[in-house]
């Protein structure tokens, strides 16, 4: 990837997350009973799971993946 060239769709984005390091949403895999209809993306049934995308801020603590570091408050 290229920060000097053209545009490309989706550079806002990923100038975003290149340069403040921060990522505002994440496919997150939620329980079925817990998922956000409008913001799910595909369920699951057969293993009671969806998955969902979400603000970073709205992952409740319980819902965060033990890999993904918690999001900074500033």
């Amino acid at each position: 990837m290229s920060f000097t060239k053209g545009c490309f769709i989706g550079q806002e984005n990923t100038a975003r997350m290149n340069w403040r390091q921060k990522v505002n949403r994440r496919l997150i895999v939620v329980p079925l009973a817990r998922s956000n209809e409008t913001r799910q993306r595909v369920a699951y049934p057969e293993l009671g799971l969806a998955v969902d995308h979400l603000r970073v801020d709205d992952v409740t603590p319980d819902l965060m993946p033990a890999w993904l570091p918690a999001p900074d408050p500033s």
